[in-house]
């Protein structure tokens, strides 16, 4: 059976500049910026926030940069947390805290069937090692990666230079969340480079739908996935998959979707208001 998960969204801005050339293979450099996608366990409401590599510092000698994080589309607003990143000659990603230790969040240098320990909270092996092209055309490596003894757990994903499928700091709820924060677009300085066709790169909340007014099932879904929408609020629909690749969009006509050339798995569907935004 294939699974829906019924999301509440906001508005929804693309921001597509493709870029010609990366010059370093740097995670740890101004004007990167991750924006990611955040799931709640407990709340049915998403949105997005970005993660930017700001200026740099130094703390008991040793060379940092600022992060900055913001919540909303355009960056109008940018905040620093007292987090930073380092990334030395070895190919290793450090992450701080405030006054706290730092820890090792990524290692670029890792191999098959090398361990890699998440500071406190598990270990993960690298299971696979290949490349992905970049929107600039650059070919960069990516590291797949599971939790060691327990194969079910799930998968992720390094690409050097930009960090995991999981956000680029948020990764480290991997090991208790199977499914956490995902991320949508990476940027160097304002070039998007990865993915090459998101469905969005920022996404933020909208007033919840008023109780009772719509209903989507069965979920999971055999063929058709039936959505009582009595006062007619959704013209459109986007059905995409957890990478964030468009399975299946359209005019929503007669309250149904067939979704039998679909094959099984997990996906997230949006409706689209006649204003434009999303749900």
């Amino acid at each position: 059976m294939k699974s829906i998960n019924k999301l509440n969204y906001g508005y929804i801005f693309l921001l597509t500049v493709l870029s010609h050339g990366l010059n370093a293979q740097e995670l740890v450099k101004i004007g990167n910026q991750w924006n990611i996608v955040v799931y709640p366990v407990f709340s049915p409401n998403t949105v997005s926030y970005s993660v930017r590599i700001g200026e740099d510092t130094t703390l008991n000698d040793i060379p940092y940069n600022k992060i900055l994080y913001s919540y909303d589309a355009l960056n109008a607003s940018l905040e620093f947390q007292e987090c930073y990143l380092r990334q030395d000659s070895t190919k290793k990603v450090f992450y701080k805290e405030g006054d706290t230790d730092e820890i090792l969040l990524y290692d670029f240098s890792l191999e098959i069937n090398d361990a890699f320990q998440v500071d406190g909270f598990c270990t993960q092996v690298v299971d696979a090692v290949d490349s992905v092209i970049l929107n600039n055309g650059e070919v960069r490596k990516r590291w797949k990666l599971s939790v060691l003894d327990l194969p079910g757990w799930g998968e992720e994903y390094w690409i050097e230079g930009i960090g995991s499928d999981y956000g680029v700091i948020s990764r480290l709820l991997f090991c208790f969340f199977d499914y956490t924060d995902r991320l949508l677009c990476f940027y160097s300085n304002s070039d998007l480079l990865y993915p090459d066709s998101p469905s969005s790169c920022f996404i933020t909340p909208v007033k919840e739908i008023e109780q009772g007014s719509i209903k989507i099932y069965p979920n999971p879904i055999q063929d058709v996935l039936f959505i009582e929408d009595h006062k007619r609020i959704f013209e459109e629909y986007i059905i995409y998959d957890a990478t964030g690749k468009t399975i299946l969009n359209g005019a929503l006509r007669n309250g149904q979707i067939h979704l039998r050339e679909i094959k099984r798995g997990f996906y997230f569907l949006l409706l689209r208001t006649k204003e434009g935004a999303l749900c």
